[in-house]
C-alpha cells in the first residue's frame, strides 16, 4: 500500500463520517472526486511542490480551480482544503476520493463488479449477472 494511501484513511474515514451526519455522501464524493481530478493534473502537481508559495496561498489557488470546476466550497470542503494544503497533503486527494468513495459503497451495501467476457455477452446474459449479483 503506497503511503499517500495510508495518508488518505483517516482524511476519507473522517470526511465519511461528517457527509453520513450532514446527509450529504453524493454531494462530498462529487466535490472529492471534481477536485481529486484536478489534484491529479500534473501543472497542478508541479504546483503542489513549488517551496515559494504558502500553503494558505495553495489552498486559496487550489480552491479557485476547484470553483471553476463547478466544486461547491462550502465552509467544511474549504477547510479540508486549507488543511491538506498545511500539512502537503494536497497531493493525497486521489487517494482520498478512493477511499471516500469505497466506505459510501460500503455504507450503501454495495460493490462494484468488473465482469470479463472473452464474447461480448448478450441482453439476456447481462441481465441474467446483473440479478445474480442484487441478490
Amino acid at each position: 500500500m503506497s503511503d499517500l494511501e495510508t495518508a488518505a484513511r483517516p482524511y476519507a474515514r473522517a470526511l465519511f463520517e461528517l457527509a453520513s451526519e450532514e446527509s450529504k455522501l453524493q454531494q462530498w464524493q462529487d466535490n472529492l472526486k471534481q477536485a481529486a481530478l484536478i489534484a491529479d493534473d500534473p501543472d497542478m502537481i508541479a504546483m503542489f511542490e513549488l517551496p515559494a508559495i504558502l500553503p494558505r496561498e495553495l489552498a486559496e489557488l487550489f480552491l479557485s480551480v476547484t470553483a471553476a470546476a463547478g466544486v461547491e466550497a462550502d465552509t467544511e470542503f474549504s477547510n479540508l482544503i486549507a488543511l491538506l494544503a498545511e500539512n502537503d497533503r494536497l497531493v493525497a486527494l486521489p487517494a482520498i476520493s478512493a477511499q471516500f468513495a469505497i466506505l459510501k459503497q460500503e455504507a450503501e451495501g454495495k460493490i462494484e463488479v468488473t465482469v470479463r467476457s472473452a464474447q461480448e455477452l448478450s441482453a439476456e446474459q447481462h441481465d441474467k449477472i446483473a440479478g445474480s449479483m442484487a441478490k
